[in-house]
Formats: C-alpha cells, structure tokens, sequence
C-alpha cells in the first residue's frame, strides 16, 4: 500500500527496475476504469485521477509491462491499497 498525503513518506506508488527499454503502467479502480497511466518508470501514482481529482482510499488494480533491452516482455498484474 501507499499513503499520498503530502507527508513525503511514501506518497507514491513507483514501479522500479533495471535493463528496461519500454515501460507501461496502468491503474485500474474496481469497476475497470483507469484513474492512472505512465510510459515513464520514473513517473508513479500520486493517489490522483486523470483529471488531477483525489481519489478514495481503497484497494486499486495495476498492470505493469516492460520490455527489457533483450525484447523479452514482463508482465505485472496486482493490488495496491490506498490509504490516507
């Protein structure tokens, strides 16, 4: 889990790692919609939507997929919990 609340503790949720040539990054709320993307590994969720609205606290769904400089793909699929 995470805590955006500006404490500069663990405000987001970042994804980290080496020998990466293409980064996607997707967060899902749990009807299916996305409240979060990113192409850039050093961009994470800050606990904002799209529309830069917070959004509640709660458990949100992520989908990671890299390519890693061999032009293998990694797939990430799991939960992280928001919490204010």
């Amino acid at each position: 889990g995470f805590t955006p609340n500006g404490d500069g503790d663990n405000d987001v949720f970042l994804a980290e790692g080496n020998g990466i040539d293409s980064f996607e990054m997707q967060v899902f709320d749990r009807w299916g919609g996305i409240v979060f993307e990113s192409s850039d590994i050093k961009y994470g969720w800050d606990g904002l939507d799209s529309n830069y609205d917070v959004v509640g606290i709660g458990i949100y769904l992520y989908n990671i997929l890299v390519y890693d400089y061999n032009g293998k793909l990694w797939l990430y699929n799991g939960e992280i919990s928001l919490i204010r």
